[in-house]
């Protein structure tokens, strides 16, 4: 019980540390820097996506306008996206892989608007409406985590108090264990519909695309 106690420890010292640590980096980062990321280059290439109708010209112009800002703020843009940015590029020479190539690169830029705005400080939802926004797979990867912690330290409290071979202690550790295994089963069947039907949506969309796709050819040349 002494190694199990320890190891309690070592988790929540190494917790608190990583939580500390982030807090005096975050304070010293400069905002000012992070503000003309957002404001010259993220924001707008959201936006100029947002309005996209995906035919190739629109493809070419979102490209251009996205180009012209990468050269103008190259050292605010990060590596991960320029990569992706070259990507959506040389797509646009016979524009087969175009749709997927802006896909991933415009999940880049929505996913560092949000970090953006939130480092700013910008106003963003508080923990409960993310929370509830999220889906049902994201739920349980964001609560497992804590219930898992919980038990094992009210186990360990359990053991200490009652001791080891106390009916209470046995109690708990039992029908803990159970519900803990009942809810990673449910997480599972559910991560497994999720899927399912995220392919589903993805299959449909890249037979609308194609269809789409072979019109908006015509309209290019």
């Amino acid at each position: 019980m002494e190694i199990f106690g320890n190891i309690i420890v070592s988790i929540i010292t190494a917790s608190l540390t990583f939580i500390i640590t982030r807090y005096e980096i975050y304070k010293k980062r400069p905002t000012n820097k992070l503000e003309i990321s957002y404001n010259k280059f993220y924001y707008p290439a959201l936006v100029w996506g947002e309005k996209l109708n995906f035919t190739c010209t629109a493809y070419d112009n979102y490209v251009s306008q996205v180009k012209t800002r990468i050269k103008a703020y190259d050292k605010y843009v990060t590596g991960e996206t320029k990569k992706l940015f070259r990507k959506l590029e040389e797509s646009l020479i016979d524009h087969k892989d175009t749709v997927a190539a802006y896909e991933k690169f415009y999940k880049d830029i929505k996913h560092n608007n949000q970090k953006l705005r939130s480092e700013i400080g910008y106003i963003e939802p508080n923990y409960i409406e993310k929370f509830i926004a999220k889906s049902t797979t994201e739920k349980f990867s964001t609560v497992l985590p804590i219930i898992y912690i919980a038990y094992a330290l009210f186990t360990y409290a359990s053991v200490v108090y009652f001791g080891m071979n106390n009916r209470v202690t046995l109690y708990f550790v039992g029908t803990g264990a159970v519900i803990l295994f009942i809810l990673a089963i449910i997480f599972i069947v559910v991560a497994i519909i999720e899927l399912i039907n995220d392919l589903k949506i993805f299959i449909r969309r890249k037979k609308v695309v194609r269809r789409i796709r072979k019109k908006d050819l015509y309209k290019y040349k």
